[in-house]
């Protein structure tokens, strides 16, 4: 196949407009310049439906299911009822008994069972950090999220989207603090690019979100859960954090409509890429690189 040229697709596509920069899709770009590109411009009819790809993947239908309890779990709760229980046993065992367990959760039942068990324990912490440090009336109202599953969205040079698992209050620094789910090892706090990745992804959130002045007070903290290897982790963003996400932002804008070049970050995992056939072997004239082992072809 013939890859074509951001310029050569510009000349067929003048009148259309340049679609939204989803959060994925900017992470995308900041690991490998190329794979945005195959996915924003080549590919650009499954831009929209990358969740389709995940249909196939355990992985990503554990934490898919993972999701989705943890959503119907504040829908079920009631943090008037919470309170007035009278020790942590009893709290833990309120909070387990109110998942959803969907059909699909039998599925993965030992994993879901273990990893709900832990989220129920984090959020019986969470609650009783609540009731210690604040009255009745401020625990019921500001225990519960301040929303799940938001859709944000700003207009900017090329729009700005994303789809944020939870926003929380946190009185005591009068801010929201992102929450974002992870259920992959690779999601560890501890380790310094991974923890580099997630300050990127959430700030990617929080400039919508105060930009936009979707709540109240401003968005100043993410938080991570990660119940395969049990980490919760909330921290203030960094300003370098914030200062950086944009730049990336303006030299992706950049390139997409100076028909910039879209360099490829070559590394191991360049084997599991979608596109790493056409990256390496799709254009025509050029020289083959023969860097994915034969075994994958």
């Amino acid at each position: 196949m013939t890859v074509p040229t951001i310029k050569e697709m510009k000349k067929e596509q003048a009148n259309e407009p340049f679609k939204p920069i989803r959060k994925s899709a900017f992470m995308t770009f900041k690991k490998c310049p190329k794979k945005f590109y195959f996915s924003y411009f080549v590919h650009s009819d499954e831009y929209w439906n990358y969740n389709e790809k995940n249909n196939n993947n355990e992985a990503a239908a554990k934490g898919d299911i993972f999701h989705a309890e943890v959503d119907n779990f504040f829908e079920a709760i009631n943090p008037e009822m919470a309170y007035d229980l009278g020790n942590d046993d009893t709290l833990f065992k309120y909070f387990r008994d109110k998942f959803s367990y969907s059909e699909t959760y039998e599925t993965q039942k030992t994993d879901m069972d273990r990893w709900l068990d832990w989220f129920s324990e984090t959020e019986q912490k969470r609650f009783n950090f609540f009731k210690t440090n604040y009255t009745k009336a401020e625990v019921i109202a500001w225990f519960p999220p301040k929303g799940t599953e938001v859709k944000v969205f700003m207009n900017d040079e090329i729009d700005r989207t994303g789809h944020i698992d939870r926003v929380d209050y946190l009185p005591k620094e009068k801010a929201y603090c992102i929450v974002e789910y992870k259920t992959g090892k690779s999601y560890n706090v501890e380790t310094p690019w991974s923890l580099t990745a997630l300050r990127a992804e959430t700030a990617f959130y929080a400039i919508i979100c105060n930009e936009m002045k979707l709540f109240d007070k401003p968005v100043l903290y993410w938080a991570l859960y990660n119940p395969q290897i049990k980490q919760y982790h909330v921290e203030k963003f960094p300003a370098a954090t914030m200062r950086a996400v944009n730049n990336t932002y303006r030299d992706l804008v950049q390139r997409i409509k100076e028909s910039g070049e879209f360099d490829r970050h070559i590394s191991p995992l360049c084997l599991y890429c979608e596109y790493r056939f056409e990256c390496f072997h799709g254009t025509e004239g050029s020289p083959k690189e023969y860097i994915i082992p034969r075994k994958l072809y």
